[in-house]
């Protein structure tokens, strides 16, 4: 499957592909968040219409993990 997916994708991509597994540790949020305050937030976000914004996993996806660099 992977082999299938990386072709299939490189015949329609510009430049280069990499695929690379992100650890679940970068994946989600850290225990240090205040998790009330960030589903406020997110409800906030919601409201006011912003893509993803009511996402967790979303946000924390933007993590640069090692596989990016």
């Amino acid at each position: 499957m992977a082999r299938y997916t990386h072709s299939r994708v490189s015949n329609v991509a510009s430049g280069p592909v990499h695929f690379g597994q992100i650890p679940k540790e970068h994946w989600y949020q850290p225990d240090s968040i205040n998790e009330a305050f960030a589903e406020e937030e997110r409800g906030k976000m919601v409201a006011e219409n912003v893509i993803y914004g009511g996402s967790v996993s979303c946000v924390y996806s933007s993590y640069p993990a090692p596989v990016f660099r």
